[in-house]
């Protein structure tokens, strides 16, 4: 088994795998140096005007990820584009944790609400809750 990392360029209404290179390791400096030996291979690096990549601490770290690597290595500032999914993970999981408290277990209080309510819901003709005082004042009500 080994680690690699898909490298993809985009734009001019093309995608374009440039390789699967080989990690050593897991670390932003490996990291870096894989896309920037891409990048160099396929003589594009001038190009390059964002990246996009999951929110793993060896990407976005501030003192070794390998964001900043790449951008320092390239002498010019990038437009970062984070993974929506990591993004919206995080941002559900601090309102989560605002809103009911810190999980201090597997077993959270609002997801078995919804297991034990989840058979008197009507799935067949639902509707979706817009507003954020309708949501706001719903979740108040629940008795967890």
């Amino acid at each position: 088994m080994v680690d690699r990392l898909p490298i993809l360029v985009s734009g001019f209404d093309t995608e374009q795998l440039l390789g699967m290179p080989k990690l050593p390791n897991g670390t932003g400096e490996a990291i870096s140096h894989a896309v920037i030996t891409m990048l160099q291979e396929w003589k594009i690096q001038d190009q390059l005007k964002a990246m996009s990549f999951d929110t793993t601490a060896a990407n976005t770290g501030r003192k070794s990820g390998a964001c900043g690597a790449i951008e320092t290595r390239l002498d010019k500032n990038l437009l970062y584009l984070a993974c929506r999914h990591h993004i919206h993970e995080t941002v559900v999981g601090d309102v989560f944790k605002h809103c009911f408290g810190a999980s201090s277990g597997p077993e959270i209080g609002l997801f078995r609400w919804f297991h034990d309510y989840w058979q008197r819901i009507d799935n067949v003709s639902f509707r979706v809750l817009l507003m954020m005082i309708s949501a706001q004042k719903s979740l108040q009500n629940l008795q967890i």
